[in-house]
Formats: structure tokens, sequence, C-alpha cells
């Protein structure tokens, strides 16, 4: 009887395939390669929050940021002053970034109904100022002068997307009571590794983060905090307050700068 060669060389052949497959996997031999997920980068803050708080008769207010600023980041900028009839004209520094207004002005209700809030944002920013200036000054400019207390706290965050990195924004202003004290704003969907910035002012009391969130800044005892979404899911700011408070709140969130 003859025997076909195929039927002896086959089991061979199928060892060397199935070996051949496990040594440089399926995709390799058929040209698909390995599948890579993008990953956002992580949104962090860089450095203390510049900040001023003045009541001088003027038309602008300005902060200096500690530290030379990484070309790229992201500035938010937070305001606050006494003024229900006036609000930011324009904010400019002394590295030429441009400015935009995220969410405000918000005037506030009860005691807070003399208060604006707004928060404004530069992208991808340039970090070197003008000579002979080592260091960059944010300043708003109002749209007339006026003799009363008003803020601008500037905080620089790296990881950000570059272009249109603004994502949600949520306001809303109240009053807490004896069975509630949180201040809260509106929910908004986000996608993971979103910051999640917001700012409150509260009348005659002092505010703390709410769950999740990190303190950034505390200016007159008015509260700045952040958080990186954890998942794709609805986040509203909540800040706590004691005692009972009217309050004016804010929150805005950015999109990561993907790294593929």
């Amino acid at each position: 009887m003859t025997i076909d060669p195929f039927v002896l060389v086959a089991p061979v052949l199928l060892l060397l395939i199935v070996g051949l497959l496990r040594f440089v996997g399926c995709n390799t031999i058929w040209g698909l390669g390995d599948v890579v997920e993008s990953k956002p980068e992580i949104i962090s803050s860089r450095q203390m929050p510049a900040q001023t708080i003045e009541t001088t008769n003027s038309d602008s207010i300005a902060a200096q940021f500690g530290i030379p600023v990484m070309d790229g980041s992201l500035f938010i900028v937070w305001l606050f002053y006494e003024s229900a009839a006036l609000h930011v004209q324009e904010i400019t520094d002394n590295a030429m970034n441009a400015y935009q207004l995220a969410v405000g002005p918000t005037t506030g209700s009860g005691q807070q109904s003399g208060l604006r809030q707004e928060i404004w944002y530069a992208a991808n920013v340039n970090g070197t100022p003008t000579a002979p200036d080592t260091r960059i000054q944010v300043t708003a400019r109002f749209t007339a002068p006026f003799n009363a207390r008003k803020a601008i706290v500037a905080h620089e965050y790296t990881g950000a997307q570059r272009v249109s990195p603004l994502d949600q924004v949520a306001a809303n202003v109240g009053t807490t009571t004896a069975n509630d004290l949180i201040v809260r704003t509106e929910e908004r969907m986000v996608v993971k590794a979103e910051l999640v910035f917001a700012a409150a002012v509260f009348h005659g009391t002092f505010g703390t983060p709410g769950p999740g969130f990190n303190e950034r800044s505390m200016p007159d005892n008015n509260l700045s905090e952040d958080m990186i979404a954890p998942t794709g899911e609805l986040i509203g700011a909540t800040f706590q307050t004691q005692p009972m408070t009217d309050w004016v709140a804010q929150m805005v969130t950015f999109r990561a700068q993907d790294d593929a």
C-alpha cells in the first residue's frame, strides 16, 4: 500500500503553523497589528494659584504667578466682585495669551445680591512673558471703575487639550439651610479624566470642598476646588458650609489631552 506523502507531512505543518501563531500573534499574521487604545493625559495643578483681593477705586485687578509658567498650560481665572451692574470686559497678560469667558457673570441673591462671579480661561498658553518680566501677570479689566471688593485668582494646569478644551459649564445661586448645608451646582455629563473645576463665594462664613474635590484656593474664606472625573458620569460641584449662608457657585470642565 502506497502512503500519500501529504498524510505524513500534514501533522508537522499543522504544528508549525500553531507554533508560529503563538509566537508572533494572530493579528500580526493577518496584518492587523495590536490595537492600542488612546489614553488621555492626567490634568494636574502645576503651581499655587496667583491671587489678589483689593477694595481700591479702580477698573482693573491683577495677580502674578509665583514661578514661570509652562508652555501649553491651561489658565483658569476665577473672579468675584461686589457690583451687580458691572462685569469683566477683558483679561490680558504680559505673555500675549488669549482669554475667553467660560461662565458668568452670575449674580447672587439675598445677601449676595450685590455680588457677581465669573470664570475665564486661556488654552495652550505661551509661558514666556515679554522682557524684562520673568513671571506672568494676569490682569482683569472691568467695564468701569468702582470702589468695592474685587478679587482675581489664576490657576495653572497641565495636561488639558490645547485646542477647545472647554466642555461643560454650570452655575447656581442659593441659600443653605439648617437641614441642608450643601452648596450645589447643576450636574453635567463629563467624560473620564476631565478636569472638573468649581468656585464659590459665601456670605459671612467659609466653605470646604465637597466629597471627591480638592481645595485649590481660599481667598477671603471663599473657595476654588477641583477633581479629575474618574469615569464618564453626571457630576455637579458641591461645597460644605457652616453655618447657613447665601452663596454663588460655578463649575467648568475641561477635556484632557490625548497622548496618542
